[in-house]
């Protein structure tokens, strides 16, 4: 059975009608975005982006072996409290703002630290095995919590992977790329300058309190005096007269608490995994 032309052209008609009804719905859904990319994201889009990614440490736990927070609630209360002390000062500028949360990787052949772009920070139990007291860790962590302050890392990831993979992140996207950005996270090195400043900012931060501000200058000479490869130091180079310029600074600074290098230490019998 042959259709006559004007029949063809009445299908043809009714056709494009409901294409065009169709895609006028379509398009008068508001505010829907389809994509975004952008230089710069805010501390509450920075936050959503942190958490899309964390969610990849669950598919690669060889690399990011969380420890569950709640089987170790004692050691997280430990650790965070001391955390807490770097972070409520007047120095850190986003104090309120930032996520501010500490999570320990269960790897004892490792020796490193980093932050996510939202605040929180990543730790090996080998990097705390190696630490010997509460001064070295506050100083550790107040140098850590320089980069994310400044908000170091995100405009080096979206030079690195693009503003529009973010914005995908942003709007519950699947991003092939997420695996590669936390493993970029969790590599990413400072410049010299870079290391210099958060050296001072960590001095600066830890000098009001009774704890030992000689104390990143003597973690720094008990980590170079291990024999393998701390990564911890190798992504975080100062410049070459470091230990001096961080011993005239520590100078002017109060005397440490006595009883801070046994509390660490029955942390690290007792409560470290």
């Amino acid at each position: 059975m042959f259709l006559s032309n004007t029949m063809k052209s009445t299908i043809t008609l009714l056709f494009l009608c409901t294409l065009f009804v169709f895609t006028s719905c379509q398009k008068d859904e508001p505010d829907q975005l389809v994509t975004i990319s952008k230089d710069e994201y805010t501390e509450e889009e920075i936050n959503t982006i942190s958490i899309k990614l964390s969610e990849e440490f669950a598919n690669n736990p060889a690399e990011f072996p969380v420890v569950e927070v709640a089987s170790h609630s004692a050691a997280y209360g430990y650790l965070s409290q001391l955390m807490n002390t770097m972070v409520n000062t007047p120095l850190v500028q986003n104090r309120t703002s930032l996520n501010w949360d500490i999570y320990m990787l269960k790897d004892d052949n490792t020796f490193s630290t980093f932050g996510m772009p939202n605040g929180d920070i990543y730790i090996s139990t080998g990097l705390l095995k190696m630490i010997q007291n509460e001064s070295q860790f506050i100083s550790l962590i107040a140098h850590e919590i320089f980069y994310l302050d400044n908000n170091l890392i995100m405009p080096q990831l979206i030079d690195e992977f693009g503003g529009r993979v973010f914005g995908d992140l942003l709007l519950d996207k699947n991003v092939g790329q997420a695996g590669e950005i936390v493993m970029s996270i969790k590599s990413r090195s400072y410049s010299e300058s870079e290391v210099a400043e958060a050296d001072d900012f960590a001095i600066n931060n830890v000098c009001p309190f009774e704890y030992d501000a000689f104390e990143l200058e003597n973690l720094i000479k008990h980590l170079e005096n291990y024999d393998g490869v701390i990564d911890w130091l190798e992504m975080r180079k100062g410049p070459s007269d470091r230990l001096q310029i961080l011993n005239i600074s520590s100078a002017s600074c109060d005397d440490e608490e006595p009883m801070e290098e046994s509390r660490y230490q029955m942390f690290k019998d007792n409560l470290l995994p």
